[in-house]
Protein backbone atom coordinates (compact mmCIF):
# COMPACT_ATOMS: atom_id res chain seq x y z
CA UNK A 1 0.00 0.00 0.00
CA UNK A 2 1.48 3.48 -1.38
CA UNK A 3 0.51 6.63 -0.06
CA UNK A 4 1.37 10.12 -1.81
CA UNK A 5 4.95 11.16 -1.85
CA UNK A 6 6.26 7.47 -0.97
CA UNK A 7 9.38 6.66 -3.12
CA UNK A 8 8.40 3.96 -5.56
CA UNK A 9 10.18 0.56 -5.33
CA UNK A 10 13.02 -0.29 -7.83
CA UNK A 11 11.95 -2.20 -10.89
CA UNK A 12 13.02 -5.79 -9.63
CA UNK A 13 11.30 -5.06 -6.51
CA UNK A 14 9.29 -8.28 -5.32
CA UNK A 15 11.06 -10.63 -7.62
CA UNK A 16 13.55 -13.16 -6.31
CA UNK A 17 17.13 -12.73 -7.35
CA UNK A 18 19.27 -15.54 -8.26
CA UNK A 19 21.92 -16.43 -10.32
CA UNK A 20 23.17 -13.44 -9.62
CA UNK A 21 26.26 -11.51 -7.95
CA UNK A 22 24.91 -11.54 -4.59
CA UNK A 23 28.60 -11.24 -2.72
CA UNK A 24 27.91 -7.56 -1.76
CA UNK A 25 24.96 -8.72 0.70
CA UNK A 26 26.50 -11.85 1.52
CA UNK A 27 25.99 -11.45 5.63
CA UNK A 28 28.75 -12.45 7.98
CA UNK A 29 28.37 -16.17 8.30
CA UNK A 30 25.93 -17.33 5.87
CA UNK A 31 26.66 -18.05 2.10
CA UNK A 32 23.47 -16.28 0.48
CA UNK A 33 21.64 -18.35 -2.36
CA UNK A 34 18.71 -16.04 -3.13
CA UNK A 35 17.54 -12.31 -2.44
CA UNK A 36 14.00 -10.60 -2.41
CA UNK A 37 13.46 -6.84 -1.78
CA UNK A 38 10.64 -4.35 -1.78
CA UNK A 39 9.31 -1.07 0.29
CA UNK A 40 6.56 -1.22 2.84
CA UNK A 41 5.91 1.94 4.60
CA UNK A 42 9.30 3.76 3.21
CA UNK A 43 10.74 1.02 4.89
CA UNK A 44 13.22 -1.51 2.87
CA UNK A 45 12.48 -5.44 3.47
CA UNK A 46 15.15 -7.44 2.33
CA UNK A 47 14.69 -11.45 2.48
CA UNK A 48 17.64 -14.02 1.89
CA UNK A 49 17.78 -17.30 1.21
CA UNK A 50 20.98 -19.08 2.82
CA UNK A 51 22.77 -21.38 5.08
CA UNK A 52 25.28 -21.01 7.59
CA UNK A 53 29.05 -21.22 6.60
CA UNK A 54 29.97 -22.74 9.89
CA UNK A 55 27.35 -25.76 9.09
CA UNK A 56 26.17 -25.98 5.67
CA UNK A 57 23.45 -28.50 5.86
CA UNK A 58 21.78 -26.12 8.24
CA UNK A 59 19.09 -23.69 6.01
CA UNK A 60 18.25 -19.90 6.90
CA UNK A 61 16.22 -17.48 5.95
CA UNK A 62 17.04 -13.97 6.66
CA UNK A 63 14.77 -10.98 7.36
CA UNK A 64 16.18 -7.31 7.72
CA UNK A 65 13.76 -4.18 7.82
CA UNK A 66 15.66 -1.20 7.01
CA UNK A 67 15.30 2.73 7.09
CA UNK A 68 16.59 3.32 3.65
CA UNK A 69 17.34 7.20 4.57
CA UNK A 70 19.41 6.38 7.73
CA UNK A 71 20.15 2.49 7.20
CA UNK A 72 19.14 1.67 10.71
CA UNK A 73 16.65 -1.13 11.54
CA UNK A 74 12.95 -0.56 11.25
CA UNK A 75 9.82 -1.92 12.30
CA UNK A 76 6.82 -2.97 10.33
CA UNK A 77 4.05 -3.12 13.31
CA UNK A 78 6.51 -4.15 15.78
CA UNK A 79 8.15 -6.77 13.52
CA UNK A 80 12.11 -6.14 13.06
CA UNK A 81 13.12 -8.94 11.24
CA UNK A 82 14.95 -11.96 12.40
CA UNK A 83 17.60 -14.96 11.20
CA UNK A 84 15.18 -18.19 10.79
CA UNK A 85 16.76 -21.57 10.80
CA UNK A 86 15.04 -24.21 9.24
CA UNK A 87 13.87 -26.82 11.57
CA UNK A 88 15.45 -30.08 9.70
CA UNK A 89 19.10 -30.11 8.59
CA UNK A 90 18.26 -29.42 4.61
CA UNK A 91 21.10 -27.85 2.87
CA UNK A 92 20.67 -24.59 1.87
CA UNK A 93 17.35 -22.38 0.83
CA UNK A 94 16.31 -20.60 -2.40
CA UNK A 95 13.36 -18.44 -1.83
CA UNK A 96 11.00 -19.35 -5.34
CA UNK A 97 8.59 -16.60 -4.45
CA UNK A 98 7.33 -14.03 -1.71
CA UNK A 99 3.30 -12.96 -1.46
CA UNK A 100 1.59 -11.20 1.28
CA UNK A 101 3.60 -8.20 2.91
CA UNK A 102 4.82 -7.42 6.98
CA UNK A 103 1.87 -4.45 7.00
CA UNK A 104 -1.18 -6.71 6.30
CA UNK A 105 0.57 -9.60 8.23
CA UNK A 106 -0.02 -12.05 5.27
CA UNK A 107 3.56 -12.81 3.92
CA UNK A 108 3.97 -16.17 3.11
CA UNK A 109 7.74 -16.82 1.89
CA UNK A 110 8.10 -19.62 -0.60
CA UNK A 111 11.45 -21.60 -1.02
CA UNK A 112 13.47 -24.63 -2.17
CA UNK A 113 16.28 -26.88 -0.72
CA UNK A 114 17.76 -29.96 -1.89
CA UNK A 115 15.25 -32.67 -2.10
CA UNK A 116 11.87 -30.18 -1.20
CA UNK A 117 10.20 -27.15 -1.00
CA UNK A 118 8.61 -25.32 1.71
CA UNK A 119 6.63 -21.69 3.13
CA UNK A 120 7.40 -19.70 5.81
CA UNK A 121 5.31 -17.06 7.67
CA UNK A 122 7.69 -14.66 9.26
CA UNK A 123 4.44 -13.39 11.47
CA UNK A 124 4.74 -16.66 13.09
CA UNK A 125 8.03 -17.62 12.64
CA UNK A 126 6.39 -21.18 11.49
CA UNK A 127 7.81 -23.51 8.83
CA UNK A 128 5.88 -26.21 6.38
CA UNK A 129 8.43 -28.64 4.57
CA UNK A 130 7.47 -30.92 1.93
Amino acid sequence: MRWSGEPEPPANARQVQTGIDIQQWQEAGTSITSLWMDLEAGLIVQIEGASLDSDPQQGVILISIIDENTGDQGSIGGYTGGDYPTPQMVGPVTLTGVTGSLATGDMVISFSYPGGTGTFNPQTGQYAMS
